[in-house]
């Protein structure tokens, strides 16, 4: 039996969480409960803070925000990844030898290889301040500074 804990943040999220509840009912299992008060985490806005600049970076590439999320998983944390060897592992049998437009379709939905989202803060501060860095070698703007990005990164 696996644990599964998620924070809900909206009416549709917890939706989601009833219908997967529901889904576990039909098939006859008992589901345990657990509600506590929450707040937005670190690494919350460190992740709002990726999709908010995959966003900006979608409007000024011409290229979807799934294809900028990808190719910034792809490029800058795929690295970071790679340190846990067992990730290394793995990339290194499966991916590291496809061409890199099969790198970045695994990257996005539907598949999503896993790379950022088991990240810690201080991962996720070196794979934010990686994506900024290339912004600003490439003359991308990305805002910085607005109340999520002081949250994200600590400012």
């Amino acid at each position: 039996m696996s644990w599964q804990s998620v924070t809900v943040a909206n009416l549709q999220q917890l939706e989601s969480v009833n219908q997967a509840a529901c889904e576990w009912f039909r098939e006859g299992k008992m589901v345990d409960v657990k509600v506590r008060e929450s707040a937005p985490s670190r690494l919350d806005a460190m992740k709002a803070l990726q999709h908010h600049w995959c966003n900006e970076l979608s409007t000024q590439t011409g290229k979807s925000a799934k294809f900028m999320n990808a190719y910034c998983k792809l490029h800058f944390g795929v690295p970071i990844a790679r340190e846990n060897e067992e990730f290394k592992t793995i990339y290194d049998q499966v991916i590291k030898h496809l061409p890199k437009s099969k790198k970045i379709y695994l990257m996005g939905p539907p598949v999503s290889i896993t790379v950022t989202g088991n990240f810690n803060t201080q991962q996720m501060h070196r794979y934010l301040n990686a994506i900024k860095e290339w912004a600003d070698r490439k003359r991308y703007r990305l805002t910085t500074s607005h109340n999520l990005y002081l949250k994200a990164m600590g400012g």
